[in-house]
C-alpha cells in the first residue's frame, strides 16, 4: 500500500506491506534515507504495545519511528517494523510540527485502510 499526505516540503509518504502476520512500513519525506528503525509488538495479555528503536548517529527520525510502530502494533494487534527517513534542508520548527502531524495522519490512514476489507467486484 502506498500513501501520501501533505504537500511541498512537508509531504510525507508511507509504503506498507504485510509480512506474515505483521507489517513492514516505510515513512519518508524530503531526501529519502534510513534514519531510524523501530519494532513495535502487541502484548495480548496486557493489551499494550511496546517498541524498541535504533537511530543512526546524527538522525532525529526516532520519534516518528517509535510512535508509529507502537500505534500500528496496538491498533492492528500485531508486530510492526517501521523504517523512517525524512530530511529537509534548513527545516523550520513549523515544518517539523507539520511533518509530525502528517506522519500521524498517514499512519492512521494506513491502519484504517488495512482494517477495511478489500473491495472486489462481485462475480455472478
Amino acid at each position: 500500500m502506498n500513501l501520501s499526505i501533505g504537500e511541498g516540503r512537508t509531504e510525507v509518504f508511507l509504503e506498507g506491506e504485510k509480512i506474515g502476520i505483521g507489517y513492514l512500513v516505510k515513512i519518508t519525506g524530503g531526501e529519502v534515507h534510513i534514519g531510524a528503525v523501530a519494532l513495535g509488538s502487541f502484548h495480548k495479555k496486557s493489551g499494550r504495545a511496546y517498541s524498541s528503536v535504533m537511530t543512526l548517529p546524527g538522525h532525529k527520525d526516532d520519534r516518528i519511528a517509535k510512535e508509529s510502530a507502537e500505534i500500528i502494533a496496538r491498533e492492528l494487534r500485531t508486530d510492526a517494523v517501521v523504517v523512517t527517513g525524512i530530511h529537509i534542508d534548513n527545516i523550520t520548527e513549523t515544518e517539523i510540527k507539520e511533518i509530525i502531524k502528517n506522519s500521524r495522519k498517514i499512519v492512521s490512514r494506513f491502519i484504517n485502510k488495512t482494517r477495511s476489507p478489500p473491495s472486489h467486484p462481485r462475480c455472478l
